[in-house]
């Protein structure tokens, strides 16, 4: 059989087979290990032994291990090296009792005695396979004993060829000891007088000392010179401990020392991890001190009192150890737990601020303009304790946040020297509105007119608003909504204006990481500022941006940065950015770029969606918001009579009807862009297939594609599909047509060939489209017109060069008993139209 290694997943039996040969290297583990597991799986009655051939390209003069691990094989020979360990450790547990039910070879088998006589006419060398892990460790111990005499072999003794035989004699004793040593393997190893009792200063017997020592001290951190059951234990963890460090110590034993102590070998000051221990096995309550420690206070105090100001140095680890000590009872070990969230992380960073000015001057009547200078960088603490006024207010400080700073002596009623700041529109909404005054069209848009409701604010009244908010009501919140065709340069043509007005800090939100990447390499053209990402790295051309992921890491980065910052984010990070305006003071943006506007249509309908944060004016802030989209109107299910008007539809998306989008502009159509030359047209293919009981559909439809992929010839080609079982059965049936074509089906790449071979890319809605294609498959019934928009969007937005026309292929199903009528299309023709005619409103339906 020939195939694909795709066809040899889980899921595929052949259990007559009983060998895999991998005629080309592969690169994913699983679909390695799942092949081989074809040829491993045996059937009832069955008696095989399964054959692996993997081919290995020898050099002039070239070892056998060079050649094996210096080819793209390489990943094939790992995994099968892995898999003896499993034949070594775990097969022997299989019963071996009972009847087997022998089957004989048929009579036309050859016999692999012949593979001598074969070899050499077709030039090929005969590689044995190696050895498994016993008979290594066997060979191994015949060369010591014949060299020594004995097998009182040290724990940490490693063979000339690098086999660590101490460490798997030891290994051998322990299965003995617990009754899984095999009868033939004890007697095998006993011809070498093998002694079954650990040996005094072997390594198994000091694990044993230490875990006695470990039960009776909480740890294995004894000091270097401590013995311990008149044995140096603290010298021998020490040289065990240098050996792990040189990467020298066998795993067996590390994981060992590692279940008798996890902090065995601890990468912070032992002296630090022993003092963790005591305060762990105090029998004393502990406690924080919130002024000046007093001058008798124990070590244990002081030491702990240390850790609440280097508590965010600390390693993860060290983090970990002191939020399990029993301190749940102190206020101020909400300080010592390590933050789930940049809110509780941004507390604790202010309660250990507090506590050094309260110690300083036993209160907490800080000013709003104190600067906390102790950290790096530094903290705004009469600003923070401002904030927590107003949110103990509105009632959004938990019990044990109050309590923190309530035993520093805090004040919850503000004195006279604090600045007051401007009445925050927490409680307003969108029908009661400040006045005023109306906006200036956006810079770069000569011709904008103002929207005819007029200027909107829109307010979630959740949450306190962040004290610039009016700041942001009166020198702007404009809003622009500008539609132009897919590939039409609606970005370039915002990234232009925006550099124009020389943009202080300009924040781009996109649906995804690839799209971003894209967005970002056109804003470089023309902008080459500051760039960052939140929770990615954007690529800049000339390397990469820097990657933001908690709220107070944006608010500091941009503090640091001149003007021309770019931020981009991802629609699903629009909360971060919100956090960071609410809880850090992050500036308003000068301007706010949703790209893919119509994505985040949803989000108008109700504050508690997701969304909703980039549209409100207290979430996201900014003077000026720009939405971009190159569907600001898709129909939903379109009607399916002839000559329905527009305002008959069912608007799934509108978003010229909604205020919250601002002024709408439509720079220019697609007609336009074609006929300039700056984008390919397009053209729908319709092929019929039958759709006959008992037959899948998706066989048909392949069936038809190709039809037309080899009459139109079309090199480049992305069939859309449900889900991966879809695209994997539609690539299947393309391969059956079409055979010499590439088919890849999601997650494999393509293969450059030097022919013009087509490459048919099987692949579901959701994974990343490519715009360079020459055509598109819609084989599915099953897409609403929201999905199709978004399918379609890479085809239709390609420049000529890349395509001098590109075509939309549906191969639509008909009864076998009657054809469909063309001047009725089917439901699935009328949304794909629909979907069209989103991308170009102007044209026709």
């Amino acid at each position: 059989m020939l195939c694909n290694v795709r066809l040899c997943v889980e899921g595929v039996d052949f259990p007559l087979a009983d060998s895999v040969l991998f005629a080309d290297p592969k690169q994913s583990t699983i679909d390695i290990v799942q092949a081989i597991g074809r040829a491993l799986r045996i059937g009832p009655g069955m008696n095989k032994i399964s054959t692996l051939v993997i081919p290995v390209l020898f050099g002039p003069g070239q070892r056998a291990e060079d050649a094996t691990f210096g080819t793209p094989y390489h990943l094939l020979h790992q995994v099968m090296i892995a898999l003896k360990a499993y034949d070594e450790h775990y097969f022997r547990r299989l019963p071996v009792s009972g009847t087997r039910l022998q089957l004989l070879a048929p009579a036309f088998a050859i016999r692999p005695a012949r593979a001598p006589e074969i070899a050499p006419h077709l030039m090929l060398r005969i590689m044995e396979p190696e050895p498994d892990i016993w008979e290594t460790g066997m060979a191994c111990a015949q060369d010591f004993f014949d060299t020594h005499g004995h097998l009182s072999v040290p724990s940490n003794h490693i063979s000339d060829d690098g086999f660590h035989l101490g460490c798997w004699l030891g290994y051998q004793r322990a299965l003995k000891a617990a009754g899984n040593l095999s009868p033939a393997r004890v007697a095998a190893l006993a011809t070498y007088n093998m002694p079954w009792a650990h040996p005094k200063d072997s390594t198994e017997t000091f694990l044993g000392i230490a875990q006695a020592y470990a039960r009776e001290h909480g740890h294995l951190l004894p000091e270097p010179t401590q013995s311990y059951q008149g044995r140096p234990l603290g010298e021998w963890l020490a040289e065990q401990r240098r050996q792990a460090g040189d990467g020298t110590l066998p795993a067996p034993y590390q994981r060992a020392l590692k279940d008798i102590d996890p902090w065995w070998n601890p990468a912070w000051p032992e002296e630090w991890q022993r003092m963790c221990t005591r305060a762990r096995t105090h029998g004393k309550p502990l406690a924080l001190w919130a002024g000046p420690l007093p001058t008798d206070a124990d070590p244990l105090t002081r030491w702990l009192d240390e850790q609440f100001d280097a508590f965010p140095a600390l390693a993860k680890g060290q983090q970990t150890q002191l939020a399990a000590l029993p301190l749940q009872d102190d206020p101020l070990a909400l300080a010592l737990r390590r933050p789930l969230g940049s809110q509780a992380a941004f507390h604790a960073r202010g309660l250990r601020a507090a506590r050094r000015f309260y110690r300083t001057h036993q209160h907490l009547r800080v000013p709003v303009d104190y600067l906390d200078d102790h950290t790096n960088p530094s903290f705004w603490l009469g600003k923070w304790i401002d904030d927590l006024r107003v949110l103990a207010r509105a009632g959004l400080l938990s019990r044990e946040e109050i309590d923190s700073v309530e035993v520093l002596a805090m004040e919850w009623a503000a004195g006279p020297q604090h600045a007051t700041n401007p009445t925050p529109l927490s409680g307003t909404s969108t029908d009661e509105r400040p006045p005023v005054q109306r906006p200036q069209p956006v810079p770069g848009f000569a011709d904008a007119q103002e929207h005819e409701h007029g200027q909107d604010f829109w307010v979630t009244g959740r949450e306190p608003s962040p004290p610039m908010l009016p700041d942001v009501i009166l020198k702007g919140g404009r809003r622009v909504l500008l539609s132009m065709p897919s590939g039409g340069g609606k970005t370039m043509t915002v990234a232009t204006a925006v550099h124009e007005v020389a943009s202080r800090a300009c924040l781009v939100i996109g649906p995804d990481r690839t799209y971003l990447h894209h967005v970002v390499k056109t804003w470089r053209m023309v902008s080459r500022g500051p760039l960052a990402g939140i929770k990615i790295r954007p690529a800049n051309g000339g390397g990469a941006g820097d990657k933001l992921t908690t709220a107070g890491q944006l608010a500091d980065w941009m503090r640091q940065q001149p003007s021309g910052a770019l931020v981009v984010a991802r629609f699903s990070d629009a909360a971060l950015i919100a956090e960071s305006h609410r809880d850090h003071h992050l500036p308003p943006w000068d301007h706010l770029v949703v790209e893919e506007a119509h994505r985040t249509y949803e989000g108008i309908t109700s504050s508690d969606h997701p969304h909703a944060v980039i549209h409100y004016d207290d979430g996201i802030l900014a003077y000026n918001r720009l939405y971009l989209t190159a569907t600001p109107r898709i129909p939903g299910e379109p009607p399916g009579r002839p000559g329905d008007s527009r305002t008959e539809m069912d608007w799934a998306v509108d978003m010229p009807d909604q205020p919250i989008f601002g002024t709408h502009h439509s720079i220019v159509d697609r007609e336009q862009l074609v006929d300039e030359g700056r984008l390919s047209p397009y053209q729908l293919m319709r092929i019929q297939v039958p759709d006959l009981p008992g037959f899948p559909a998706w066989r048909a439809q392949a069936i038809g594609a190709a039809q037309l992929i080899e009459q139109h010839r079309l090199r480049r080609v992305v069939a859309v599909l449900k889900d991966h079982k879809q695209a994997e059965a539609f690539g299947c049936q393309l391969a059956v047509q079409m055979l010499d074509a590439e088919i890849l089906i999601p997650r494999e790449t393509a293969v450059p060939y030097p022919h013009n071979q087509p490459v048919i890319r099987c692949q579901r809605a959701t994974d990343p489209a490519s715009s360079d294609i020459d055509a598109l498959v819609l084989p599915s019934s099953a897409y609403t017109t929201l999905e199709l928009v978004d399918i379609l969007s890479p085809l239709l937005g390609q420049h000529p060069e890349r395509a001098a026309q590109t075509a939309i292929i549906v191969p639509e199903l008909v009864s076998p008993h009657g054809e469909a009528s063309p001047a009725a299309p089917s439901a699935f023709l009328r949304r794909i139209a629909a979907a069209l005619w989103a991308h170009d409103p102007t044209g026709t339906r």
